[in-house]
């Protein structure tokens, strides 16, 4: 069942899933690919015809495919770091979120994950960095502008004081609060956190 929403105690991980749906929620794809799947949250936050998650963790992805039973929805395990990494169709919907933010994530790997999204896409890629990435930024800004891809950031990382309310209702007001903010200005937040929405100029 299509269930457009995620919720968080945390702040920060509430404006993504507010942004992500007020972005992409409404639209129904037909093929949606998610890089670095996990236990398939994802799946209630997007329409889809056709969904492929993918994953390293092989423990995740079997138990995907037991507790998912629909033709529709597939999973295999890959690694979208890999000079290996192949695909066997265009996606119109590309999402990889929350995996660059993971420690398990392999840094020298960027810009080869960064070349294989675009690779995989047929439209749109959508993915997200944290602190850990900040000197990487521009480097990602250059490599994207260098495969001839349209791209927006937005910057949702909050003062270190808010991250400690993790009370859900509260964390979630303050969250719907922040994004209206966001719609209008942009530069209000750091860049400890930020959302990119690229569109392959074809």
């Amino acid at each position: 069942m299509y269930f457009p929403f995620r919720y968080s105690r945390k702040i920060e991980k509430q404006i993504l899933w507010i942004l992500l749906f007020l972005k992409f929620g409404l639209k129904k794809y037909m093929n949606v690919l998610d890089v670095g799947c996990g236990t398939a949250k994802n799946l209630k936050m997007f329409r889809f015809k056709n969904y492929h998650g993918i994953d390293i963790d092989r423990n995740r992805i079997e138990s995907n495919k037991k507790n998912f039973k629909n033709k529709n929805i597939t999973f295999k395990e890959s690694n979208i770091t890999s000079t290996d990494y192949s695909i066997t169709k265009k996606y119109d919907l590309v999402i990889m979120i929350q995996v660059m933010t993971n420690n398990l994530f392999d840094d020298n790997g960027l810009c080869d994950s960064i070349l294989n999204l675009i690779n995989s896409s047929s439209e749109l890629i959508i993915f997200n960095t944290s602190k850990s990435n900040n000197s990487q930024l521009k480097t990602i800004d250059n490599f994207l502008i260098s495969n001839n891809v349209i791209f927006k950031k937005y910057n949702y990382g909050i003062p270190s004081f808010l991250k400690k309310i993790e009370a859900p209702l509260l964390s979630q007001l303050i969250a719907i609060i922040f994004v209206l903010i966001l719609i209008f200005i942009n530069n209000f937040f750091n860049k400890n956190k930020t959302l990119y929405v690229c569109k392959k100029n074809l």
